[in-house]
């Protein structure tokens, strides 16, 4: 912000000296006006870091909680009533690989044809309203008050695989994402399911790096970003059942190549276990 010089011409100086910081403010240039923004954005991420924890205190303090969906008296360890819940889209008859919806138990059509390289999914959800808003609002505003309740649902529907499981691995978040949201809600899943069901995590299986969200693409399209993003660790999977911890699955993309690393590791049976599953289009 340049300063302006008070008016000498001015038949009173103190108007002139109070107009001046008012003035100075349409004055920016090339250095002020980025800092300026910076400003704005830290004071909208303060906003709704107390709007977050406004809300969960809320609730907290309240002896009655109410569903954040349908305003009715909901469980006080809840955000949502019990018919609410009941009426999430909970995944039903899917295939045993790919958790898509299918019509009969076992694997679909798709997945016996060209089988893809983890040997199982479970997912608790479909990707649809309003648990996707949820989702999105969790990653993209920010706001960790839902993965509680996430991490719950998960834990209330284990994979039936669950005492076989010799250890965890998370679909990692590139550096730059990670420093922009705050927190990797794949890594913040795992290790509460690791507390839980006391599982131990191998860090390191994974790396990723920075490139273009994946939003929108097709399932080639992933697939071909992802092979200069996500890379292979080191680490010694010898015979080892492992299970990747992600929040949804799009396309199995990610799932698939993740696998690959793993199983090349010398893993001997991989799973995915995710929050939700996207829908085809044509379902």
């Amino acid at each position: 912000v340049q300063l302006l010089p008070p008016s000498s011409h001015d038949g009173y100086r103190g108007y002139s000296q109070l107009r001046a910081p008012w003035c100075n403010l349409l004055k920016l240039n090339a250095v002020s006006l980025p800092r300026m923004i910076k400003i704005l954005m830290n004071w909208s991420t303060r906003s709704r870091f107390i709007a977050n924890n406004w809300l969960f205190f809320n609730q907290a303090l309240k002896q009655t909680s109410v569903c954040l969906y349908c305003l009715a008296s909901a469980p006080e360890e809840g955000i949502i009533c019990n018919e609410c819940r009941d009426a999430l889209p909970k995944q039903g008859l899917c295939c045993a690989q790919c958790s898509e919806p299918t019509t009969q138990p076992g694997r679909c059509g798709k997945c016996q044809q060209h089988p893809p390289t983890y040997h199982y999914s479970h997912c608790n959800f479909h990707y649809q309203a309003p648990l996707s808003d949820w989702i999105r609002n969790c990653k993209d505003k920010h706001n960790g008050f839902w993965l509680k309740y996430f991490i719950r649902w998960m834990i209330d529907n284990p994979p039936n695989s669950l005492d076989s499981i010799d250890a965890l691995v998370y679909i990692p978040s590139d550096r730059w994402r990670l420093a922009r949201r705050g927190f990797n809600v794949s890594e913040l899943i795992a290790r509460k399911l690791s507390r839980e069901f006391d599982i131990p995590i191998i860090e390191g299986c994974l790396q990723k790096k920075y490139g273009k969200d994946q939003r929108g693409l097709s399932a080639q399209q992933r697939r071909t970003q992802l092979k200069s993003r996500l890379l292979a660790g080191s680490k010694n999977l010898t015979n080892k059942h492992v299970v990747i911890i992600d929040d949804v699955m799009t396309t199995g993309a990610t799932a698939d190549l993740a696998a690959t690393h793993l199983l090349h590791q010398g893993a001997r049976l991989v799973g995915i276990w995710c929050l939700a599953r996207t829908l085809p289009n044509n379902k």
